[in-house]
């Protein structure tokens, strides 16, 4: 019997609100990096009122530095995105600013000293979502934008040296491009567009021909009034980039499921409770390994979050704070360095940054784990009630089929009596793999007496008389070794030189000669390579069900050890692999024997 086990899962919790900045006039828009590599994540916003981009540096423990700022050069500060602009390994900063239409860039030199203002386009109307990929494929990070104003998304060719002398207009409505973001939407290795139109409620993708050539659009959904922001990112978990929205004028927070080529199914209502959304935000906040959602809105002044549930359906919606005056941005990170993701947000009103650090703890979870261990009592009620006692006693041994000394196939002769008369003839298989069934018979009596242990490669001795089926089948057990191999192996195959053999009328494996340093008082696995490993698994898992009743050796071992699970498995050897399909009595048992040869001993099934 299965029991579905629980799994301790996330619940997050937030900790006391901490103020980052408090200056900074009228913020739009808030991101974070390592600007000063120094291991923590520091902070960044854009003004618009007082037309800046700064910086506050992460001093650890929750505190931060003022602002410093990186330019005032902005008229209307809209977007700022961190980003390694020159690939010279650290972060730096892009903008957006509405009132003079600009992209721009700023060189960090990895220490958090930023250069001036270096331009990448001057003539985005109302620019106000910015973004950065590697567009063209040609392995540096090229700058996308939509402007508001002139409708027009498009992007800009990165030289590698932080230039950007071509402009590639993408679209161009009438009006309204609020939003942009890039992601691999139809799984062809290149990165693609989607767009948000606030005026149009609309939002669309373009897919990358290839090269930075784009195809017209496609609609996503028109159902995101007053779409203010878009993300692209994998929601339901099933591997390919779903696209998720803030609209403003239904207070919408939604998401649109991608099918994996980039045909979306229609829009999924997370919540209609965001009055005025604004930002939105996903990655997994509770740690369970899904993605959760989180939200600003700038009506009623919320940050709040979503927890993903089973099947991506999502919790209802659970504030964090309500006073945070004209909340506009928000943006997941570990500002602590815990490992886990704190909210960092802006409220535009209160002209604030500030974070709330993630408590979040374990606890188990209500939904059903993937993780199933077994138990030795059911973990629901049977469907029917057990007598008290058993209908029938149960049998001493299992019932199913019972391995005798005879070959597989039924010989058309009387049953072999229990053991020969006489010594056996030393009777080996021949090079080639053996039949089903012998098509000779051998000799009444053995000519010759058995060797004391087996070789490592049997001899080709081809049987002496021909007939349909054998008198007998096995021979005498020597008095020292393992048990004497029938002439019938049904498996013979070789790791590191040494040959493994699984006889077909004995339950055991040998290994001879054995590896070096593998004796009875030393099993371990560090002795043989992982190849070696494989073929030895492969061997032991398939006993369980070739057996049903233990295999008795008729020498006299050593005394015998039960194994531990051998550890460390090979990397290509799932643990499932040692689930046997037929649960075992007890473990299997090595043996070694005086000749120094492994025999691994199941003791049957039930």
């Amino acid at each position: 019997m299965l029991l579905l086990a629980a799994v301790g899962v996330g619940e997050a919790s937030w900790g006391v609100e901490t103020l980052i900045d408090n200056t900074v006039t009228d913020v739009r828009d808030v991101t974070a990096g390592d600007f000063d590599g120094d291991g923590l994540m520091d902070v960044a916003s854009a003004s618009f009122e007082d037309n800046t981009i700064s910086w506050n540096r992460n001093q650890g423990n929750g505190i931060f530095s003022s602002k410093t700022v990186i330019t005032s050069r902005t008229s209307g500060a809209t977007g700022v995105h961190a980003v390694d602009v020159d690939g010279d390994g650290d972060t730096d900063l892009m903008s957006t600013s509405y009132n003079d239409d600009k992209i721009a860039w700023y060189e960090n030199d990895g220490t958090g000293n930023f250069g001036g203002q270096r331009l990448i386009y001057t003539g985005a109307d109302g620019a106000r979502g910015v973004a950065a990929g590697d567009i063209d494929g040609d392995g540096d990070t090229d700058a996308l934008s939509a402007s508001y104003l002139d409708g027009k998304v498009a992007w800009y060719h990165n030289n590698g040296d932080g230039t950007f002398p071509l402009v590639t207009t993408i679209s161009s409505r009438e009006f309204g491009a609020s939003a942009v973001q890039v992601g691999d939407l139809d799984n062809d290795g290149d990165l693609d567009v989607v767009a948000a139109y606030y005026a149009a409620d609309t939002i669309v993708w373009f897919t990358n021909r290839g090269g930075g050539v784009f195809a017209s659009e496609k609609i996503i959904t028109t159902l995101a009034d007053g779409v203010a922001a878009i993300q692209v990112v994998d929601i339901d978990g099933d591997g390919d980039l779903d696209v998720l929205s803030a609209s403003e004028l239904d207070d919408k927070i939604a998401w649109y499921s991608n099918s994996g080529t980039g045909v979306f199914g229609s829009q999924i209502v997370i919540t209609t409770l965001a009055d005025g959304a604004y930002s939105c935000y996903a990655a997994d906040v509770d740690g369970d390994g899904d993605i959760d959602v989180c939200s600003a809105s700038y009506s009623d002044n919320k940050i709040a979050w979503y927890e993903n549930g089973l099947l991506s359906s999502f919790s209802e919606q659970r504030v964090i704070t309500e006073t945070s005056q004209g909340a506009i941005s928000v943006y997941l990170t570990d500002l602590s360095g815990d490992g886990k993701l704190d909210l960092l947000y802006a409220a535009a009103s209160d002209d604030q940054v500030a974070t709330f650090k993630n408590a979040w703890t374990s606890t188990p979870t209500t939904f059903p784990p993937t993780t199933i261990t077994p138990t030795q009592s059911p973990s629901l009620p049977p469907t029917t009630t057990p007598s008290a006692v058993p209908t029938t006693s149960p049998t001493a041994s299992p019932t199913t089929l019972t391995p005798s000394a005879a070959p597989t196939t039924s010989p058309t002769t009387d049953t072999p009596s229990t053991a020969p008369t006489s010594s056996p003839a030393t009777i080996s298989p021949s090079t080639l793999s053996p039949s089903t069934a012998p098509t000779t018979t051998p000799s009444a009596n053995p000519t010759s007496s058995p060797t004391t242990a087996p070789t490592t490669s049997p001899a080709t001795v081809t049987p002496s008389a021909a007939t349909t089926s054998p008198a007998t089948d096995t021979a005498t057990a020597p008095a020292s070794g393992p048990a004497t191999i029938s002439p019938s192996i049904s498996r013979c195959t070789h790791f590191d030189g040494h040959q493994v053999i699984q006889p077909a009328s004995h339950h055991s494996l040998m290994i001879s000669p054995l590896p070096p340093g593998l004796h009875h008082t030393s099993i371990t696995t560090s002795t043989l390579s992982p190849t070696a490993l494989t073929c030895l698994f492969s061997l032991l898992l398939r006993l369980p069900l070739l057996l049903s009743q233990p295999f008795t050796p008729t020498s006299s071992p050593l005394p015998s050890i039960t194994p531990q699970p051998l550890l460390p498995l090979p990397p290509h050897l799932p643990p499932s692999c040692f689930t046997p399909h037929l649960p075992l009595r007890s473990p299997p048992t090595l043996i070694i024997d005086q000749s120094l040869s492994l025999a691994v001993c199941p003791p049957g099934v039930p």
